[in-house]
């Protein structure tokens, strides 16, 4: 056993000899895992950063990739709100005849073969063309009118426009396989007709400048930015105007 000396070249010799001791078992073990560990934490870091700035990358609006476009432009809603007289309607959403007295619920069908059937097969009729409810001069491009009410230009209608074209401009690129519109708006502007055909429920509008379509509103959007029909719900309701219930 070496004998250490204080002070002087016997220090330096205890000292070197003692930091060239080799490691035991459990020190090597310890020091491997403290090496990993600052290893898998400069992986996870740089991981972070590369992940950071590819998302960075994704996200910025000159690399985005379009899939839909809203067809519609803000500019059409102008008119809206600058006229000083609108007509609202109100609408039926299903402008053909249905035959009240077919429920095929109503009871089970015929088994194939048996008499019933066969006599219901003789008595049927060959389908004919589908009636509409009412004729073209009573419908509001093609939708029947239930009713509808002349009023002056407000701050409530000027919200309903308004809030379309916010939910618009913010639409998420959803699209419903619908089309049943309860709700329609017309003004005249500088001699020009301008029709508005709104389906709350498919979350869709369709936009017409003397009788021909010229764009649709998309805006099937966030529940903040959701428009809602109880204004004008509320507007025919209030002037006894009949309304079609949403099923």
């Amino acid at each position: 056993m070496m004998r250490l000396r204080r002070g002087g070249e016997g220090a330096d010799v205890g000292s070197a000899t003692m930091s060239s001791t080799p490691e035991t078992g459990p020190n090597r073990m310890a020091h491997a895992h403290r090496r990993f560990f600052i290893v898998l934490c400069l992986a996870s870091a740089i991981g972070f950063v590369l992940l950071n700035r590819l998302g960075n990358y994704l996200l910025e609006p000159s690399t985005k990739v379009e899939i839909h476009k809203n067809a519609y432009k803000t500019e059409y809603l102008r008119p809206y709100l600058e006229a000083e007289e609108w007509i609202l309607y109100s609408l039926d959403p299903y402008p053909w005849r249905r035959n009240e007295g077919e429920d095929l619920f109503n009871k089970p069908p015929p088994l194939p073969g048996s008499e019933e059937a066969q006599k219901t097969k003789s008595n049927t009729e060959p389908p004919g063309e589908p009636k509409r409810k009412v004729p073209p001069d009573q419908e509001f491009h093609n939708f029947p009118i239930l009713g509808k009410l002349v009023m002056q230009e407000n701050e409530k209608l000027r919200y309903v426009i308004q809030a379309l074209d916010t939910a618009g401009q913010n639409w998420m690129g959803a699209v419903a396989g619908c089309f049943s519109p309860r709700h329609g708006i017309r003004v005249m502007r500088e001699g020009t007709i301008h029709d508005l055909v709104i389906c709350y429920q498919c979350s869709s509008a369709v936009l017409y400048v003397n009788g021909k379509h010229v764009g649709g509103i998309y805006f099937a959007t966030t529940l903040e930015l959701d428009p809602s029909p109880d204004v004008l719900d509320g507007i025919l309701r209030k002037a006894g105007i009949k309304r079609t219930p949403v099923h």
